[in-house]
């Protein structure tokens, strides 16, 4: 199978230009360790002072993870703005927690595909 794959006309025109053209091979290799980086950046903790959260007058911000460090559990929360302030409300209705009661925050991973 080895054989085949290094035999292969694909396999010979992709080494010929790697070999010929080492600086656009090193170029795109910058940008997609740059891509992972910033993918990857999307699924870490982040201080909870930079999460999302929408203007007076709109009713509801985007769902995010929020971890309660003092009692180690992760909420699933989202920002109520009022026009004095807001409150951290819950997706299961629980009551408004306080933007110092959360240390962290990142998004909600997208759902698994359904088949």
């Amino acid at each position: 199978m080895a054989d085949e794959v290094t035999n292969s006309n694909e396999y010979q025109e992709s080494y010929h230009f790697i070999v010929s053209h080492p600086e656009v091979v090193a170029r795109e290799m910058t940008r997609f360790r740059e891509r992972i980086k910033e993918l990857e950046a999307k699924h870490e903790w982040q201080p909870i002072e930079t999460a999302p959260r929408n203007p007076p007058g709109i009713a509801n911000g985007p769902w995010i993870l929020a971890w309660l460090e003092w009692d180690y559990v992760i909420y699933q929360v989202r920002w109520m703005a009022f026009e004095n302030g807001g409150k951290w409300t819950t997706a299961r209705g629980a009551p408004g927690l306080r933007l110092d009661d959360f240390a962290y925050w990142m998004p909600v991973p997208a759902p698994p595909e359904v088949k």
